[in-house]
């Protein structure tokens, strides 16, 4: 006679009495048909699609009590692939809308700012702000005032770099401002090789603080931040403005032309860097002139300090030229003298001359 078992099997005192195979058998019986029971209830949503125009009548609608059925004659992977090539479609249309002149912004030129008075410099500043109507311009500037260093590098020392805030304020996105513990060269090496993520379109140095004329040019280090970008084939400019007094805003006006055209044709001449130098006051008009072959005139002054050692101070007048025919006549007269200086500096002529001396 088989015995009958009430209540849950598995929990049941009086399941325990049953031999052990019986009990396992029931056990499993009791599993298999909970899950079926389980399988059956309905999964609680049905997804119905409507018909496009012109197809018939319907709605999108959730309905309880039915499984979800897909449409008929798809599967997952034939869905899959629809999609995946939809995605591909919409990529293609948004690519070529993009290569569309006037559907996307265009690319602005990228601009390298540096000098060698100083990131905090008012000609920095002044030029900034006409610069950034240009494009977007990136600062990597000596942390103090270099002047007067040439094309010198910084190289035996750690190079300092920290990032500050903008010190000018643009209504335009810009890049950043890095505050550089380097002399004027390193400056714009140092930005050109590790902190720019691609190749600027232009660099621009100064306004620097005095004029630039003549012999100086190998002298100053606002020439020696643009001449390392002329070195790579960059277009360069470097800027230089008779003081006092510091009153840039007209001579940043026009370098913020000069730059403008400079990026409209494309660059400067092949192997050349652009030498501006500014006059004080009112600006007459602009000249395209050699620099004058004047260093000026230094002098120094001899001193003793407490400690009874003796010392120099430098004295240094700027060249000057009656003649139009120079930056240092046409500046003194009210002009502003832009003066092409090539990189190349070899001279064939007196190569061929020492050809001839035979040399042993």
């Amino acid at each position: 006679m088989r015995r009958r078992v009430s209540g849950d099997p598995t929990t049941s005192t009086s399941y325990a009495r049953l031999p052990p195979a019986m009990a396992s058998r029931a056990r499993l019986r009791i599993t298999r048909r909970q899950e079926g029971q389980r399988s059956a209830q309905p999964s609680g949503f049905r997804v119905t699609v409507a018909p496009q125009p012109g197809q018939g009548k319907g709605t999108s609608e959730y309905k309880r009590g039915a499984a979800v059925r897909p449409a008929k004659g798809a599967t997952p992977m034939r869905r899959s692939s629809a999609l995946r090539v939809l995605a591909c479609a919409l990529l293609a249309a948004w690519t070529l809308a993009a290569s569309v002149p006037g559907r996307a912004a265009e690319r602005r030129p990228r601009i390298l700012l540096s000098n060698d008075d100083g990131i905090d410099a008012p000609g920095l500043a002044a030029v900034y702000a006409e610069l950034a109507r240009l494009g977007e311009v990136t600062v990597a500037a000596p942390a103090e005032n270099q002047s007067g260093v040439g094309h010198g590098i910084t190289y035996v020392e750690p190079i300092m770099v920290r990032e500050i805030g903008p010190l000018v304020k643009s209504d335009l996105p810009q890049g950043k401002w890095y505050r550089i513990a380097a002399r004027p060269a390193t400056c714009v090496r140092l930005a050109l090789n590790n902190l720019l993520g691609e190749r600027p379109d232009l660099v621009v140095s100064g306004i620097n603080r005095g004029s630039n004329l003549g012999l100086t040019v190998y002298i100053s280090g606002t020439l020696g931040a643009a001449r390392e970008a002329a070195f790579d084939g960059i277009p360069a400019i470097a800027g230089s403005q008779v003081t006092p007094p510091e009153e840039y805003r007209a001579g940043a006006a026009f370098m913020g032309r000069l730059a403008g055209e400079v990026l409209r044709r494309g660059g400067v001449p092949r192997g050349t860097l652009l030498s501006v130098n500014i006059p004080r006051g009112e600006i007459k008009g602009v000249k395209v002139v050699p620099h004058t072959m004047s260093a000026g005139v230094n002098t120094y002054q001899r001193g003793v300090n407490p400690r009874h050692e003796t010392y120099f101070w430098n004295s240094w007048t700027e060249p000057t030229d009656a003649t139009l025919e120079t930056d240092a006549g046409v500046v003194g007269q009210g002009y502003v003298a832009v003066t092409p200086l090539r990189i190349d500096v070899n001279d064939p002529a007196a190569r061929r001359e020492l050809e001839g001396w035979n040399l042993k």
